[in-house]
């Protein structure tokens, strides 16, 4: 938790002038920012004064909010070294939430790193979806495949403390990320981690399913921003050539088993044909829930009636909000992966 901002500002200036008098030339806060944000600017990055805020902010160890009641703080010699090793990085475009360690969800804090994508606020949406679904349905059993860094497993667990929640990936690296946050969040008598391809050997019995898998075309994956095509896992980013290979495949998964419900997290102009996916695979009233952009984001389905006004079977999917599709070709980032012979392991226990 953020400290007071005017006892934090207060403590962190006589913490940095202690080490400016130890340590050599004053460099005010206000002036290694300005710094900072220009090299970032320079460097191409999209918000260079906002991510100078963010990176002073993590040095500092205060909100970046607070930090514009730091402008008069001399930084101490290591507050400036760290600043500027977190400046370069950031001007290589590696992403903020890499070089922090760190990244909000809902109402979470993550540790995240090369491992994994970073948690997306589109994301967010697929959890209120989901949410409304275990009302609806009254599963008690939450798989999310491709779980990445455990967000959404985590924001379930969270949210609804009576869940029983598996957090699938095929990536020992990501599930090793995804059980250190489980671990951290205190949801390991929550959580059950397991490798697997898919949901290939997981018991889906009454399970809802939820899903943000790679949905980036291969060969647009060059035309994404830097921050992401050179710096997150191509695994949870490369959807195959039209995007939704694993998504088709999982889809096709979760139709033969007896799962309750499925929500898959996909591109705007993939909406329809993830809708006709899970229709094909038994679901019958897909509905399509839009983004804060308005932007058709979240496909689900449940093999019993939603409660919102539906089409009947075989009918084109509902969109909710009156979202219109973006044009073909416009993709966000994609979640993360899929794809291992399910391989169960101890709660909050990443397998070795």
């Amino acid at each position: 938790m953020t400290a007071a901002p005017g006892r934090t500002a207060a403590a962190a200036r006589r913490t940095a002038g202690r080490g400016a008098a130890q340590g050599g030339g004053r460099i005010l806060a206000a002036d290694a920012r300005y710094a900072a944000a220009a090299r970032l600017r320079r460097a191409g990055v999209a918000s260079p004064a906002l991510d100078a805020n963010v990176l002073l902010g993590h040095v500092l160890g205060v909100d970046p909010a607070d930090v514009p009641l730091w402008r008069n703080a001399v930084l101490s010699p290591a507050q400036r070294r760290a600043f500027d090793a977190a400046a370069a990085r950031r001007a290589q475009r590696e992403p903020v939430a890499y070089v922090t360690g760190r990244r909000a969800f809902r109402n979470l804090t993550l540790q995240v790193d090369r491992r994994v994508l970073i948690p997306r606020p589109e994301s967010e949406l697929l959890v209120e979806v989901c949410l409304r679904l275990l009302d609806e349905t009254a599963s008690r059993l939450v798989v999310d495949v491709g779980a990445g860094s455990g967000a959404l497993a985590c924001a379930m667990a969270q949210e609804r403390p009576g869940l029983r929640v598996c957090a699938a990936d095929v990536s020992r690296p990501a599930l090793r990320a995804a059980a250190a946050n489980v671990r951290r969040l205190g949801l390991s008598d929550r959580i059950r981690l397991c490798r697997a391809d898919g949901v290939r050997g997981l018991d889906l019995d009454g399970a809802l399913v939820l899903a943000n898998l790679p949905y980036v075309p291969s060969d647009l994956l060059p035309d994404l921003a830097p921050e992401v095509s050179r710096w997150e896992p191509r695994l949870a980013l490369d959807g195959g050539a039209d995007g939704l290979h694993v998504i088709r495949r999982v889809i096709a998964q979760v139709g033969r088993s007896r799962a309750r419900a499925a929500a898959f997290e996909c591109a705007p102009d993939q909406a329809r044909r993830v809708a006709a996916l899970l229709q094909s695979a038994g679901f019958p009233h897909p509905i399509v829930h839009p983004d804060l952009a308005a932007c058709p984001r979240v496909v689900a389905a449940a093999r019993l009636r939603m409660p919102s006004p539906c089409q009947g079977e075989g009918s084109p999917p509902l969109f909710l909000g009156d979202a219109p599709a973006r044009p073909e070709g416009s993709h966000g980032p994609a979640g993360p992966r899929a794809a291992g012979t399910a391989r169960p392991f101890a709660s909050g226990r990443a397998p070795r």
